[in-house]
């Protein structure tokens, strides 16, 4: 089987459902790929439709066409689609009653933490806990990143604890201690599980810790692309959402929901949102730079030590799968 079909029964995010709602508003659909199949993303009345990014009359790109309340229409011939991507109406013809033939192929979506996902497949959808906020916790969804490298080589880069002290030593405040602690890697529903205590600090520069505080960071890696981080601040809970969506065997689009106690007082959403973007430019230009651009399971060419358990399990994991380049 090859990459794609190892991996189409899965949901991934194609976008965040604030980038939808603002294109929908500017009468304009979204444009997305997803192990190499172009989308097109689209609202009308309410219901969210994702579907092959082609024209069913002559090919051309209906994610450059425009959105109102009647659907999608094609900037080429005119051709409408509306409810599910079934096409309402031919200009050309407008008597014309049959039109399944033109109706786009549109597949499932889900709603969650502030991102749209879509399976290419069967999938059944994961829950990833509570969709939107809480009265006692904020969700702020930072902009989706184009990754030069594939979702496992970003995924693997995420759960790595022995990169901060190198990569983020200019990001985060106490972020000094090399040696790592051991930790043990337990298996769940879909994936595995790890956590770990440090002195590693979490907070920005020139915030600092409480005297004597550890740190406690638990890692879940859910159906091989979906990295979920629990950090105990002293005052409250912090969850990232990484999530990987493969684009293709080399590249992925980086979605990053956070999930965070409103005790943690993080300020504005634009300031919670620069500060994750600085984090993921740190850990962008290491994923970015190493070659090969996916995680190599078919060779002994990267050695791994102590620290490295989690991406051990990980490989372990991906290897089920039967991929080539992840």
């Amino acid at each position: 089987m090859s990459y794609s079909q190892n991996l189409i029964d899965y949901y991934y995010p194609v976008a965040r459902l604030q980038d939808l709602d603002a294109a929908t508003v500017a009468g304009k659909p979204l444009a997305a790929v997803l192990l190499g199949k172009p989308l097109v993303i689209y609202k009308i009345r309410g219901e969210v439709v994702v579907a092959d990014d082609r024209c069913p009359h002559r090919g051309e790109m209906l994610s450059a066409g425009a959105v109102s309340e009647a659907g999608l229409q094609c900037p080429y011939h005119g051709l409408q689609f509306a409810h599910l991507g079934a096409c309402a109406r031919i200009p050309a013809h407008p008597q014309v009653q049959n039109l399944r033939r033109f109706d786009l192929h549109s597949y499932q979506t889900v709603e969650s933490n502030g991102l749209l996902w879509t399976s290419l497949g069967a999938g059944t959808f994961y829950d990833l806990g509570p969709e939107r906020e809480t009265e006692s916790q904020r969700l702020v969804v930072a902009p989706p990143v184009n990754v030069n490298a594939s979702a496992g080589r970003q995924v693997e880069g995420f759960m790595d604890i022995s990169h901060l002290p190198f990569v983020h030593r200019t990001t985060f405040n106490e972020c000094t201690t090399e040696i790592m602690p051991a930790y043990k890697v337990e298996s769940v529903e879909g994936g595995f599980s790890f956590e770990y205590t440090s002195s590693l600090g979490n907070y920005p520069l020139g915030h600092s810790s409480p005297k004597d505080f550890m740190w406690r960071r638990a890692c879940r890696i859910h159906f091989h692309f979906i990295a979920i981080l629990d950090i105990y601040f002293p005052d409250g809970l912090f969850t990232i959402f990484n999530c990987a969506s493969p684009v293709s065997e080399e590249q992925c689009v980086w979605f990053y929901p956070i999930r965070f106690d409103k005790s943690l007082s993080l300020g504005s959403d634009e300031e919670v949102n620069a500060f994750s973007e600085k984090v993921q430019r740190d850990d962008l230009a290491v994923v970015e730079r190493q070659r090969p651009r996916y995680v190599d399971l078919t060779s002994d060419s990267e050695q791994s030590f102590g620290a490295d358990a989690a991406s051990v399990a990980y490989r372990k994991m991906l290897r089920t799968l039967g991929l080539c380049k992840v």
